[in-house]
């Protein structure tokens, strides 16, 4: 190895030890020495063959893209979309080769030389293989729901985020979908992806591209290609996890091989079938699954609030830390973030970054609640720190599953000088801990209740809130 590739061998070691750092160009000569002359294929696809690159603390991916599919454009593209691609459920770029490499030829008798193009990507290396990998094992997959779910959940969020960017990624499928040491799902292959253009939302083409299990209708029928087209992929991704299934048959009441007797799956199930619509205009966005899949955690979470202690009968008031709460909309640091505050009545806090779509609800059940009493009231704690929220006014609203109760109007910013309730809006007001208590609403202990704020607005980023939890007391 030359001075170069030692200088090449340290910048790539930078990027994978400081996430912020960006992605850089590398050497192929780098890449032949990282992959040991490429010798150890871990796979290959339509697009290319990927290589294990091994350096001093670190282990990578190496794809060499089949340059014979792939012209500049196409090539140019993928890189833009990876370079913007950065988050948690997409696989992470690290850099990339594009080089010449020149042999003498002979043509009508004459020596010439030769262009070869050596076209390479390097990627974080994800260590539990793909999730059609993972559905194709012979182990049961009925008690691995909630890992399951977790990858619905992860492939949304990735999802999202890169149609959040205007992205589609047009290749959406299990063997695109890797799975990390925490079975993390994280979206790779950006060799079909394409940007959309301001004011924007179809694209049309001539050329079928992707596997055709996963291509929406009115791509097959009519060239079109939308961020829906996604969506429908996602739909058939969906019934696979769901079903625990690879390739499971599509054309005929596939839900009979998914065990409906858990209420998520039935949840998820619906959601499957009306991303898989044939109408594109009647598939939600993933904004809007997730959403769906916020409501499901809130009605039906994996445990209840009997893990805190329960309110006996000498009780009066119940705690609820952060960590109990569906917060924000994602599961995601970049929009909220984990932090530890003294003053917190649990060590930690959750503390909002930037959300357009805030939602804070708990499940709270029959059984979690004394019996001798009939009414209980909901209050969120929390601090303003430089919060954009001031003077908005949220809904609160009180879910018995699927019958909503009228919603009360709300404020997160204290009424100054004034009653905690005035013209129809409830404010919140300071307790002697120096943290704001608000009154969410009022329910009876007879049967299971979501109690959420909810608020939205598209043109507004909010900040600036931190959650230390929520209380459950006895009304008097």
């Amino acid at each position: 190895m030359d001075d170069d590739q030692a200088r090449e061998l340290r910048a790539l070691e930078r990027i994978l030890s400081d996430p912020s750092v960006e992605p850089t160009m590398l050497s192929y000569g780098i890449l032949k020495y990282i992959t040991n002359s490429f010798s150890n294929e871990i796979g290959r696809g339509g697009f290319g063959v990927v290589y294990q690159g091994d350096l001093e603390n670190w282990v990578v991916a190496v794809k060499i893209s089949k340059t014979h599919n792939a012209t500049d454009r196409q090539f140019l593209d993928e890189i833009r979309c990876l370079k913007i691609a950065n988050h948690k459920n997409i696989v992470r770029f690290l850099g990339y080769c594009s080089d010449i490499q020149e042999e003498v030829r002979t043509y009508d008798g004459v020596p010439v030389l030769a262009g070869h193009y050596k076209r390479l990507l390097c990627f974080e290396y994800v260590p539990k293989g793909n999730i059609r990998q993972y559905l194709q094992q012979e182990k049961p997959h009925q008690e691995d729901w909630p890992a399951r779910y977790k990858m619905i959940r992860g492939i949304c969020q990735g999802l999202h985020y890169l149609h959040d960017k205007q992205i589609i990624h047009r290749d959406l499928k299990p063997e695109n979908v890797m799975l990390d040491a925490q079975m993390e799902p994280k979206i790779t292959d950006f060799g079909l992806s394409r940007f959309l253009d301001q004011g924007t939302s179809t694209l049309l083409t001539s050329r079928i591209a992707g596997t055709l299990r996963y291509i929406a209708p009115e791509s097959k029928d009519n060239g079109e290609v939308s961020l829906k087209s996604d969506i429908y992929a996602l739909g058939v991704i969906m019934v696979e996890l769901l079903s625990g299934m690879s390739m499971i048959s599509l054309l005929h009441q596939w839900d009979k091989y998914i065990d409906m007797s858990l209420p998520r799956v039935r949840g998820c199930t619906e959601l499957a079938r009306n991303c898989m619509d044939q109408d594109k205009h009647q598939r939600p966005t993933v904004r809007e699954v997730i959403r769906d899949l916020d409501s499901l955690e809130s009605m039906f979470p994996w445990s209840s609030i009997s893990q805190s202690r329960p309110m006996g009968p000498e009780s009066t008031v119940v705690k609820l830390p952060s960590r109990s709460l569906t917060i924000a909309w994602v599961d995601n640091p970049e929009y909220w973030r984990w932090t530890s505050r003294r003053d917190s009545r649990f060590g930690e806090c959750a503390e909002l970054l930037r959300v357009y779509y805030l939602k804070v609800s708990r499940l709270i059940t029959p059984k979690d609640l004394p019996a001798a009493t009939t009414s209980y009231t909901a209050y969120l704690v929390y601090k303003r720190a430089g919060s954009t929220l001031e003077g908005i006014v949220q809904t609160a609203s009180t879910l018995h599953f699927d019958n909503i109760i009228a919603s009360s109007k709300v404020s997160l910013h204290p009424k100054e000088g004034g009653p905690s309730s005035a013209h129809g809006v409830t404010y919140p007001v300071t307790r002697g801990d120096g943290w704001l208590e608000l009154r969410l609403g009022e329910f009876s202990n007879e049967k299971a209740v979501t109690v959420q704020l909810l608020h939205e607005d598209p043109n507004k980023e909010m900040s600036g809130l931190i959650i230390d939890g929520m209380e459950v007391r006895r009304s008097l």
